[in-house]
Order: C-alpha cells, then sequence, then structure tokens
C-alpha cells in the first residue's frame, strides 16, 4: 500500500526518471487509489487477526499510525533531505523488533533456563538484523536519491542529492557502507571467535563479501 500510494505521488518525477518502469497512466488513478485503500484494509484486516491470535490487542494501532506515517512520507518528508530516509530506514529496522516484541513471551521462556548462554543469542540475532535492515535501507535510498536526482531537481523535491550535491552524497553513501562493512567484519570475527562456524562462513559468504562487492562496484562508478 505505501509503495501504490508513494507511486501515486511521484507519477510526474517517474515520467522523467523511469518512464519505462511506469505501471499505470494518469487515467487509471482513480482505479490505483482504489488499489490502495483495499490494500490498507487489507493489512488491517490481517494486523487484526494477529493482534487477536497473540493476545495483544494494542498492536494493531500500530498499523494505522504505520499508514500515517507513509503517507507522510509520500507527501512531506520524502521532499526533505534525509527525513523521510531516515524513517523508511526505521520503519525495515523495526519489522524484527516487533517480531521479538510479538513473541516476547517465548523468548523469556527460552532465556530462562540460560540467560547469559547461548540462547541470549537469540536477542543479538533480532537486534543485530534491525540493525543491518536500517543501515542497508540508508544505503539503497540514498542510492534510489542519487539515480533520481534528475527529475528530483526539476520538481523541487529537496533529497540529499539534490540539496548538497552529488559528491557530498557520494561522501555520506560511502560513510554508510564503511559502517555496514565494519560491522558485518566484527560479527563474522567473533561468530567464528566462539567457534559458530557454519553461521560464520554464510555472513561472510552471503553479506559480508557481496556488500563489499557492491561497495567496490560503487566506486568503481564515482
Amino acid at each position: 500500500g505505501g509503495n501504490v500510494l508513494n507511486d501515486l505521488y511521484d507519477q510526474a518525477i517517474d515520467q522523467v526518471n523511469k518512464p519505462e518502469k511506469a505501471w499505470f497512466q494518469p487515467d487509471d488513478q482513480s482505479k490505483v487509489w482504489w488499489m490502495y485503500g483495499i490494500l490498507n484494509l487489507l493489512g488491517w484486516g490481517i494486523a487484526w487477526y494477529v493482534a487477536i491470535d497473540i493476545q495483544y490487542w494494542h498492536l494493531n494501532f500500530l498499523y494505522p499510525a504505520a499508514a500515517g506515517l507513509l503517507w507522510l512520507y509520500s507527501t512531506q518528508l520524502k521532499q526533505q533531505s534525509w527525513y523521510g530516509n531516515l524513517l523508511i530506514a526505521l520503519f525495515c529496522g523495526g519489522v524484527s523488533l516487533i517480531v521479538l516484541y510479538g513473541e516476547w513471551e517465548s523468548v523469556q521462556q527460552l532465556l530462562k533456563p540460560d540467560p547469559k548462554g547461548d540462547s541470549y543469542l537469540i536477542l543479538w540475532m533480532f537486534w543485530g538484523y534491525a540493525a543491518f535492515a536500517f543501515i542497508t535501507t540508508l544505503i539503497r535510498e540514498l542510492i534510489k536519491d542519487l539515480e533520481d536526482r534528475e527529475g528530483d531537481s526539476q520538481f523541487g523535491v529537496q533529497t540529499y542529492p539534490v540539496k548538497f550535491g552529488f559528491f557530498r552524497a557520494k561522501w555520506l553513501l560511502r560513510k554508510q557502507f564503511w559502517i555496514l562493512l565494519g560491522g558485518l567484519f566484527v560479527l563474522s570475527i567473533l561468530l567464528f571467535w566462539n567457534h559458530f562456524w557454519i553461521a560464520g562462513i554464510i555472513l561472510s559468504c552471503g553479506l559480508l563479501i557481496p556488500s563489499g562487492i557492491l561497495y567496490l562496484q560503487m566506486e568503481r562508478a564515482s
């Protein structure tokens, strides 16, 4: 639903940045608005079901709050240099923490017999995933802003590259990659140090090396 809303408000800009990827025409806007409404109602219905099933009724109100923030992002925050990217990164990073909160009683049962042992890694896994999702989303959003700077500039959208320039945006992107690679490297070392060989190999081969290759490709394209 958030993506549909974003495409609705970015239709004119997308015609400049990526006209070949436009999936609806101006005449279809009413149908797309209907799609957005149906997706939101469907999502809220699922949220009600999950909240009732796990008996965390208050979690149901996260959905309209999230929908409202996504509306604010599409209409206001996206046009500002940094706030929109930060909001989307927080959304993506918070997904695993919502699961952790919803299953907190089960997690506590696992932690009680062994509060400082291997079971404690469950918490680190959730927080590590949240941090990884947060920083990679920041990277993705800034790359997208760099790619879309021509259309954004024409329509007065003050993304970070438009407001501060291409080279400063690339400098920020480089620093974000360093944080990502440094965190993945330290985590890989810790896993190998504590003899979690399979997890260390998966992290190194599945995340650290591909992220390093992506960073090198970015530097070569500069």
